[in-house]
């Protein structure tokens, strides 16, 4: 594994974590207009974030890990108004699926 320089042990790095929520009415207030989700699992937990802020964002470009997940995920986004705009899905052998979805509101 790189080490970038850096001996182990030699350094602390302290990093603050936002929920879904918090991140969500960031990007609102910013009028952000795409969010492009590649969390490595993470994502199943917009299942469970405020639906009245998911929808102030037109265009959500989500990478997923898991087929159920991306069956749960393109429901919530289709019952929100949204459409599917593409969506990609590869085999990964061992590794199981990679879905790439692309929603787009209004």
């Amino acid at each position: 594994m790189p080490s970038f320089g850096l001996r182990e042990g030699s350094c602390t790095v302290a990093l603050e974590g936002w929920s879904w929520n918090r991140l969500l009415q960031f990007a609102v207030d910013e009028e952000v207009s795409i969010v492009k989700v590649d969390c490595e699992g993470c994502e199943r937990h917009l299942l469970s974030a405020d639906e009245d802020l998911i929808v102030k964002i037109p265009w959500w470009l989500i990478e997923v890990h898991s087929k159920d997940l991306c069956g749960k995920l393109v429901d919530m986004f289709l019952k929100l108004g949204y459409e599917v705009c593409k969506h990609y899905r590869e085999y990964h052998g061992v590794h199981g699926y990679l879905d790439i979805l692309i929603f787009k509101r209004g």
